[in-house]
């Protein structure tokens, strides 16, 4: 889960972690070439991505929110389109950055039918 690098640095948290809710595991000897390549454009369109995010403070004050978006994969192609638009019109930091480095809350919240609520 790239989650747990990029966090870190991003935030300067230092103990991060993620849990997926998944469906059933795959086979231990599953032959990865018969899989499909993945959804569909019209199966990317269905459904949502919901995402709770728990913060813990030194002082034990916990402040929760959730990011609800497109699905994962119409989530990626847009926030990739909307960072590529954002480095053509100059903005950008030279050197590693992840998205929430280099942008903040606001890139999410650019993509189109994306919302942050706090909980």
């Amino acid at each position: 889960m790239g989650d747990l690098i990029t966090s870190h640095l991003a935030t300067g948290i230092p103990s991060i972690e993620v849990y997926v809710q998944a469906g059933r595991p795959l086979p231990i000897d599953l032959d990865l070439s018969t899989l499909p390549d993945g959804p569909t454009a019209q199966e990317r369109e269905v459904g949502r991505s919901k995402i709770v995010a728990e913060v813990t403070g030194r002082d034990g004050s916990v402040a929760l929110a959730l990011i609800d978006t497109p699905t994962g994969y119409r989530f990626t192609q847009l926030s990739s389109v909307e960072i590529a638009r954002r480095v053509l019109t100059g903005s950008y930091t030279p050197g590693f950055q992840s998205p929430s480095s280099a942008y903040g809350p606001e890139l999410a919240l650019a993509v189109a039918d994306t919302r942050i609520k706090d909980l």
